[in-house]
């Protein structure tokens, strides 16, 4: 990999190529954004995003996220 920086924005990109390791990164949606996500995908499954529901009736630890959003 080899980096540049853009001195247009202060931003620095990195050149990807074929064989390169990708860093890991981690992101952790929002109860909104998991309420959003349900409606745009007309999931109105309650364990998306009704922790009270998800934990007391259906026995999750809290709400689960959608399976298609975890490969995005």
């Amino acid at each position: 990999m080899t980096a540049e920086t853009d001195t247009t924005t202060a931003t620095t990109t990195t050149a990807v190529t074929v064989g390169d390791a990708l860093p890991g990164f981690r992101i952790t949606p929002t109860t909104a954004q998991l309420f959003c996500f349900s409606a745009v995908t007309w999931n109105p499954h309650r364990i998306h995003y009704d922790a009270p529901y998800a934990r007391d009736v259906e026995g999750h630890d809290g709400v689960l996220v959608h399976g298609p959003l975890l490969g995005a």
